[in-house]
């Protein structure tokens, strides 16, 4: 009987757990959407982001050649 209750207890944290993972899952991808909402629709951030992508290439190629 107490083998069951324990089982019981750890399969609710569990999904106590997940629930949580979930809604931190959800409020991550919400994140991520206004970011990338706030980059493809400023184009001063665009600029910016561009602009560092293409210093890292540079230094990239520097290094090869």
């Amino acid at each position: 009987m107490m083998a069951a209750y324990f089982f019981f207890l750890t399969l609710r944290e569990l999904e106590d757990e997940r629930e949580e993972e979930d809604d931190l899952r959800e409020e991550l991808e919400e994140d991520l959407d206004l970011e990338v909402e706030l980059i493809f629709f400023d184009p001063e951030r665009l600029e910016l982001r561009l602009d560092e992508e293409l210093t890292f290439l540079v230094l990239l190629l520097e290094l090869f050649i």
